[in-house]
C-alpha cells in the first residue's frame, strides 16, 4: 500500500480528497491488495508462524495505525462517540490474528470497518475544511504529543490553534484596528483582555469585545491559564486528563459555527506547508 504519514492525518484529509472518502479508499485498496500480502499469500506457514506474520507485517501494522489514529479525531469532532467506540471496536477485531485465519475473514472485517467508516467521514471531512492548515497542524502535533505523553507541549499546541483562530476573527472583521494597534503581534493573554469589558476601555477596542460569544471566554481563560502553566517550568505538570480537555476544548471553540472561517482562500489547502510540515 502507499502510505501517508498518519502523524498528519487532520492535514491530510482536510486537503488529499474533495470528496471526503479518504478513509474507505484505503480499505477498500487494502481488500484488493491483501491477497499479494505474505500472511495470505504464503501457504506454507504453520499456525504459529502464520500469527506472527499476521502481527508483524507492515502493511497491517500500518492500516492499524491508520484507522486508530482515524478514530481518534472522530472523538474530538463527531457529536455521536457511538461512531468512534464502533471504529475502536472494529479495529479490536484486525487486532485479532485468530479473527483473521484466512484472507476471507480479513476481508470480510475489513469490509465492515469499511462501510462504518462511509457512514461518518463525510460529517468528518466537512467539519475539517472549515479548519486551517495551520490549525490542522498544530492539533496534529497536540494529538502526537499526547499518544507519546507530552502532555505539556500538547496543551501549548492544541491552545495555539486557537489563538490562530482568534487572529483571524479580529483581523477579519476589523481589519483597520488589527493593523493600527499592532494585533498581529499581541499574545493570547493581551487578546483575552481586548474582550474583557473591564480592560482596554479605549472606544478603539469596543467593537472587539462583541467578537466572542459570552459562553466562551470562561473557556479562553482556561486554555490560556493552562497553556501558561505548560510553557513554564516553575510549576507542577500536567496529567493525561487536562491535556485531553484541553485538546477537547479546542476543537469545541474552533468547531462553533459562529466562530467559523467563512473565506474559502483563508481555509484553501495549502499544498507547500503540507509538503513542509
Amino acid at each position: 500500500m502507499n502510505q501517508i504519514n498518519t502523524n498528519e492525518l487532520l492535514h491530510i484529509i482536510k486537503g488529499i480528497n474533495k470528496a471526503g472518502n479518504f478513509l474507505s479508499e484505503q480499505l477498500k485498496k487494502a481488500r484488493q491488495e491483501c491477497s499479494s500480502w505474505c500472511t495470505f499469500k504464503n501457504h506454507r506457514h504453520n499456525n504459529l508462524t502464520r500469527l506472527n506474520c499476521y502481527i508483524q507485517n507492515p502493511d497491517i501494522k500500518y492500516l492499524l495505525d491508520l484507522v486508530s489514529r482515524y478514530g481518534t479525531i472522530a472523538k474530538y469532532l463527531e457529536d455521536n462517540n457511538d461512531f468512534s467506540e464502533e471504529i475502536k471496536r472494529g479495529i479490536e477485531i484486525l487486532k485479532d490474528p485468530e479473527k483473521n485465519s484466512s484472507i476471507e475473514e480479513f476481508k470480510k472485517n475489513l469490509a465492515q470497518l469499511e462501510i462504518l467508516i462511509k457512514w461518518g467521514e463525510k460529517e468528518i471531512f466537512n467539519k475539517l475544511s472549515d479548519f486551517t492548515c495551520l490549525e490542522c497542524q498544530r492539533l496534529d502535533e497536540a494529538i502526537n504529543c499526547i499518544q507519546n505523553s507530552c502532555f505539556l507541549a500538547s496543551t501549548v499546541m492544541a491552545v495555539s490553534a486557537i489563538e490562530s483562530r482568534l487572529h483571524y476573527l479580529i483581523n477579519k472583521k476589523y481589519k483597520n484596528i488589527y493593523k493600527k494597534c499592532d494585533l498581529n503581534k499581541a499574545t493570547l493573554g493581551t487578546l483575552i483582555k481586548i474582550f474583557d469589558k473591564d480592560e482596554y476601555r479605549k472606544p478603539i477596542y469596543k467593537k472587539l469585545k462583541k467578537i466572542i460569544p459570552e459562553i466562551h471566554k470562561p473557556l479562553l481563560d482556561l486554555c490560556n491559564e493552562y497553556r501558561i502553566i505548560s510553557a513554564h517550568p516553575q510549576v507542577p505538570s500536567l496529567d493525561h486528563k487536562v491535556a485531553e480537555s484541553i485538546i477537547n476544548l479546542a476543537f469545541l471553540f474552533l468547531l462553533d459555527p459562529k466562530l467559523r472561517i467563512t473565506e474559502r482562500k483563508f481555509t484553501k489547502h495549502d499544498i507547500v506547508r503540507h509538503r513542509k510540515a
